[in-house]
């Protein structure tokens, strides 16, 4: 039998991304003459909704708004803008820059989960330009990592190590804890992708240990999920059988704790990005059955909520499956079971839609678009 390619390359699931934060926590309008919300905001949705109809066009409303956003930017990006963008126009409508700047950065979130890359940077510049004039250096580290994160997507890994180690200086000239380990935890997803599986293992448990530190739920469960990839992927370079099976338990047992973490946050991405990885490493030890569905229940849940990013990985992952399986596997959870020729005709199916997607979300003008924004951004700096 010749060896099981590997399913998933993505690792843009990390994370997708500790870096990525409201630019700032604040409970005053910083430099502005606008006073901000002075009491702490709801965290979920129903409660946000309930305190917006109570609100005056406001900075208060601004600032609701904006957490509005930020709770829906991965279950639904596409009401997420909606919002995202009304807590913008309000901004601009009150002169009030740094609503505007958290909008911008919220906005540019949705856009990159959506796989808009170069709408994303766009945002992200934007809002990174007025963090700089208002000399809010939070925002600064925030959005500078968040553009690391574009990047990262558009597997430019030299540029998204350039600008996530910006944002690590920056974070540590402000002795942010939870920015040091999101950028630390962004640079080991850069040390991964380039197979340096021990180096990333280190970073990701640095940021790990400041994450339990502070108590932050859902960067603990992002780094417990890469250190679980790490695991996997490192298996797969050991020749001794007892070895790859010690680190594949090591990854599954990671795989699980970020799972069982998804859940209590009711994150439908990162349910989706762990299922997924759990099929991934079923499909490793050739158990197909539960790879399948693992990676179905992935494709579905990624579907569900527009995550194309994923959605591509898991077609990918899908179309492995059909092609190696050495038992026939079902048309869909509970379908009826194909024989090897419907098998592989299904697998070329997922294939084409594997790369159609792909080349949709990693085009030639996407990466020009890109280096053009950029470009505009430092001739910007210089002429300042």
């Amino acid at each position: 039998m010749k060896e099981l390619r590997i399913i998933f390359f993505f690792l843009v699931v990390i994370f997708l991304f500790s870096c990525d934060e409201e630019g700032k926590k604040k409970n005053d309008a910083g430099t502005n003459s606008l006073v901000a919300i002075k009491y702490p905001l709801p965290q979920n949705t129903d409660s946000l909704i309930a305190l917006l109809k109570t609100l005056p066009g406001d900075t208060n409303k601004v600032n609701a708004l904006n957490a509005l956003c930020w709770q829906m930017k991965n279950g639904d990006p596409d009401t997420a803008l909606v919002v995202g963008n009304d807590a913008l126009n309000l901004a601009v409508k009150l002169k009030w820059e740094n609503g505007q700047a958290d909008a911008l950065g919220n906005i540019g979130v949705c856009y990159r989960n959506k796989g808009d890359h170069p709408k994303s940077l766009d945002y992200f510049i934007r809002s990174l330009k007025i963090f700089e004039k208002e000399n809010d250096g939070l925002g600064i580290a925030a959005r500078l990592g968040s553009i690391g994160t574009v990047y990262f997507s558009e597997e430019d890994f030299p540029k998204a190590k350039e600008w996530f180690l910006k944002a690590l200086r920056k974070s540590q000239e402000l002795n942010d804890k939870s920015k040091i380990a999101a950028q630390l935890g962004n640079i080991g997803n850069v040390y991964f992708k380039e197979g340096q599986y021990i180096e990333a293992i280190d970073y990701d448990n640095r940021a790990l240990n400041i994450f339990r530190e502070i108590k932050s739920k859902k960067e603990v469960e992002l780094n417990l999920s890469n250190i679980g990839i790490n695991y996997s992927f490192m298996a797969k370079e050991k020749n001794d059988p007892a070895e790859r099976d010690t680190l594949r338990r090591k990854a599954m047992q990671y795989y699980s704790q970020a799972y069982q973490l998804s859940l209590q946050m009711h994150s439908k991405r990162r349910q989706a990005k762990n299922l997924g990885m759990i099929g991934s490493l079923y499909g490793e030890e050739y158990n197909f059955k539960p790879a399948y569905d693992y990676v179905y229940k992935a494709l579905t849940l990624s579907d569900s909520i527009g995550a194309k990013d994923y959605v591509k990985d898991w077609y990918e992952g899908l179309s492995t499956l059909y092609e190696e399986s050495t038992i026939p596997l079902p048309d869909s959870i509970g379908g009826k079971l194909l024989n090897m020729e419907q098998m592989r005709l299904r697998s070329l199916h997922y294939f084409k839609s594997y790369v159609n997607l792909r080349d949709t979300l990693f085009s030639q003008e996407n990466k020009k678009q890109l280096v053009q924004k950029e470009m505009n951004y430092e001739f910007d700096k210089k002429q300042e």
